[in-house]
């Protein structure tokens, strides 16, 4: 499904605002995972999606820049879910 949030469209796929909203929780918590997994890491040899080697400074920035690319979307999209979920007098329903 699709939702008009004054002007601004949240797309929840399948799901309705609450399913949006716990969507959005556990891309939150698994971004949170992710960061955590980064930071416990040893430094060690990594190579790129081609295979070439790749410092671990670099991999390690590329990792954390992917995560909070995540985060933001997810945080966006939790946002719009819960201004849904508050006030649907301003929610529209967009016809698939």
């Amino acid at each position: 499904m699709k939702y008009a949030i004054k002007e601004v469209i949240l797309d929840t796929g399948i799901e309705d605002i609450r399913g949006k909203l716990e969507e959005t929780g556990r891309a939150i918590a698994g971004c949170r995972e992710r960061l955590m997994m980064l930071a416990a890491a040893t430094p060690r040899a990594v190579e790129d999606a081609e295979g070439n080697p790749m410092d671990w400074d670099e991999h390690a920035q590329f990792q954390v820049n992917q995560i909070l690319e995540d985060l933001a979307e997810a945080l966006w999209d939790r946002r719009l879910a819960e201004i849904a979920s508050e006030s649907p007098d301003q929610v529209e329903e967009i016809p698939s």
